[in-house]
């Protein structure tokens, strides 16, 4: 128990104490490094081994077969500039952007099967609008379009690729 009570003591002495923004205590910062802070251009508390930041790491474009099919018409560049805390137009025609400050990092991990595909097949100058799974995947009939999909999705997974 006693050497318990010590490991505890022990660990308690080398925590730093922090105030609720995560900036270190005034008494334990110094004026020194405090001016150093305002100097650097860092928020106070900056620890290069401690901050928290925040982003996203995976974000499909129009470009991924399955994001396009459910409506998304946002290219890579679009997802850069939305998470710079620009506005981008919802495909029902309304605005989105972040309410807070920009994301500190996001990554666009679009598929790489079939990867602007259907963008092509939904483009009536494009060869690829003249397939016979183009007409299905954008028809009107949702059991249709549908299997379509499916018949995509089940080539993604099998590595076979689709006829055309």
């Amino acid at each position: 128990m006693r050497a318990m009570l010590l490991l505890s003591a022990a660990l308690l002495t080398g925590c730093t104490v922090t105030n609720g923004d995560g900036a270190d205590s005034a008494a334990e910062m110094g004026t020194d490094s405090q001016e150093k802070v305002a100097a650097s251009g860092r928020t106070p508390g900056y620890n290069p081994d401690r901050n928290a930041y925040f982003g996203d790491l995976h974000i499909h474009t129009r470009n991924s077969f399955d994001a396009y099919i459910f409506n998304v018409r946002a290219t890579p560049d679009d997802a850069y500039r939305f998470a710079r805390g620009e506005a981008l137009t919802h495909p029902s025609g309304y605005d989105i952007q972040l309410s807070g400050p920009p994301l500190d990092f996001i990554s666009v991990t679009d598929h790489g099967a079939y990867l602007g595909i259907l963008p092509a097949m939904d483009d009536p100058s494009s060869p690829l609008s003249k397939l016979p799974i183009a007409a299905d995947m954008f028809g009107t009939d949702p059991l249709t379009i549908t299997r379509a999909f499916q018949r995509v999705g089940a080539s993604v997974r099998s590595g076979v690729p689709l006829p055309g």
